[in-house]
């Protein structure tokens, strides 16, 4: 998370609580939609024993894309705070290539891959004003791949990653039923490894990726 970035979600948030309509309780279901940006970072090596390569470290393979998705949860209103639980779902496709190594100067191209996200993370709120102002900490899922040229030939290798996120946001009553929210979540799957067979050749390559995702998201939730 840039310093900029939680300026920005600080700044909108403290805003929220002007002219708005009052939410009496929490308490119950929703579902909801958003739109937003997501964030890669981390590092990616690559492993090529066919070609004595024991290990080099891509460079550039950061990168941003659009996603958009849908959440649903349940909030409890305590009085004093809300807690509740929310799973969301968010569409994207990020894709980013390098031919760059520091170690090895320019080498053939790797991909990083990174499709879709899911988080299921409970939820801790408290009112102020008429927003409802939240942290959340919990599970979250991706896949993450990564494809290579090799002399001509495109193989591929990839799966789905866990690891854990952590977050905030904020939910303004616009209508009877209907919020507008803003969340800004982090999220970390570790060190990963991606398998890829060589084509032509007996010896696999692979790739380990340390890989961090950043999303700012808008969005709206129906109260049921």
């Amino acid at each position: 998370m840039t310093h900029s970035s939680i300026l920005a979600t600080a700044a909108l948030i403290t805003g929220l609580g002007v002219g708005a309509v009052q939410a009496a309780d929490w308490t119950g279901l929703y579902l909801g939609g958003h739109l937003g940006t997501a964030r890669t970072s981390g590092s990616y090596d690559a492993f090529t024993p066919n070609n004595s390569f024991n290990g080099f470290d891509l460079q550039g393979m950061n990168g941003s894309a659009m996603l958009g998705g849908l959440q649903v949860g349940y909030n409890w209103d305590m009085g004093s705070y809300v807690v509740g639980i929310e799973g969301s779902f968010s569409a994207m496709g990020l894709s980013k290539g390098s031919v760059t190594s520091q170690d090895r100067g320019t080498v053939p191209q790797f991909n990083r891959e990174v499709d879709n996200l899911f988080l299921l993370t409970p939820r801790i709120g408290f009112e102020v004003g008429n927003a409802l102002i939240y942290a959340k900490a919990g599970l979250a899922a991706t896949r993450v791949g990564a494809t290579h040229d090799q002399d001509g030939d495109m193989i591929s290798g990839g799966g789905t990653e866990t690891g854990w996120a952590v977050g905030i946001g904020a939910e303004l009553p616009i209508a009877e039923r209907l919020t507008a929210r803003i969340d800004l979540t982090h999220a970390d799957f570790g060190s990963t490894r991606q398998d890829m067979p060589g084509a032509g050749s007996n010896d696999d390559i692979w790739t380990t990726q340390k890989l961090k995702t950043q999303l700012i998201t808008v969005g709206f939730n129906y109260r049921f």
